[in-house]
């Protein structure tokens, strides 16, 4: 079944070899802000419960969905997320106790559910900044969704954040994306790098016709930032290709740590 609103990324795994670190992720634009999603069902009905970051309205909001377009805001914040990730559990827990559903997760694109509490914090600052910058803009920009990873994901150690935003400009269907990575000793966090268009930063191979998105996956302490990317097949029309690069990101330089692989579809 195709899910009903994700018009944006979609990841499979598959067994490819070592070259390509073993996994395949197919990237299309990110157009969707929902951070956590839960499927849930009896027979006859189906809902799907969203915790969407940012809102529509709001820093987050958590909403269900019947049908098509029977979008419902539950509950929402504009000063902490980690309200909405607990609204959302909660939300789940009565519909499979008090109303018999059964709910399971989709796949968390966002990586939000793994960020620490501090780095919740960084991201809630970061974002509303965003926000902000987008209302003032000339044009108007509007964040349509967030990818993160951390370092040290759930725990306070010192590490690297990367934040990726996903925006679109008023009067306009493009979506955009800038990277901002953070380094956060614990006590004290400072922005190291801002990527305009991540995709600008790979460099493919002669053979790759051209790169059509990428999406950080993982980063390291040393600043070492690995890159999901969709690219054009040398020869087939309409045909996507799966890669990645490793990166090395520092505050005065961002440079290629490893080759860009690309598998192809038979």
């Amino acid at each position: 079944m195709k899910h009903p609103s994700y018009q944006g990324i979609f990841t499979a795994a598959a067994a490819i070899t070592p070259l390509l670190l073993g996994i395949a992720v197919l990237l299309m634009p990110y157009s969707q802000a929902s951070a956590q999603e839960f499927e849930c069902s009896v027979p006859g009905d189906k809902r799907f419960i969203r915790l969407e970051l940012p809102g529509q309205e709001h820093l987050c909001e958590v909403t269900v969905t019947h049908g098509e377009n029977d979008r419902r805001v539950k509950w929402y914040a504009n000063n902490e997320t980690l309200f909405c990730s607990a609204k959302i559990y909660e939300l789940r827990q009565k519909y499979e106790d008090q109303w018999s559903f059964t709910c399971s997760e989709w796949l968390d694109t966002g990586g939000i559910d793994q960020l620490s509490e501090r780095h919740r914090s960084i991201l809630d600052n970061e974002l509303k900044n965003r926000i902000a910058e987008g209302k003032a803009a000339n044009p108007k920009f509007k964040i349509t969704g967030v990818k993160a990873v951390a370092s040290n994901p759930l725990n306070l150690a010192a590490g690297n954040l990367a934040l990726q935003y996903f925006m679109v400009e008023e009067g306009s269907s493009d979506i955009k994306d800038t990277t901002h990575i953070i380094y956060d000793d614990g006590n004290e966090w400072r922005s190291i790098a801002t990527l305009n268009t991540l995709s600008n930063y790979i460099v493919p191979e002669e053979s790759t016709t051209a790169i059509t998105s990428a999406l950080v996956h993982d980063i390291s302490d040393s600043g070492v930032l690995h890159v999901n990317t969709t690219t054009n097949a040398p020869s087939d029309d309409g045909v996507s290709c799966q890669g990645n690069q490793t990166l090395l990101v520092s505050e005065q330089d961002v440079a290629p740590r490893s080759p860009h692989r690309v598998i192809c579809p038979n």
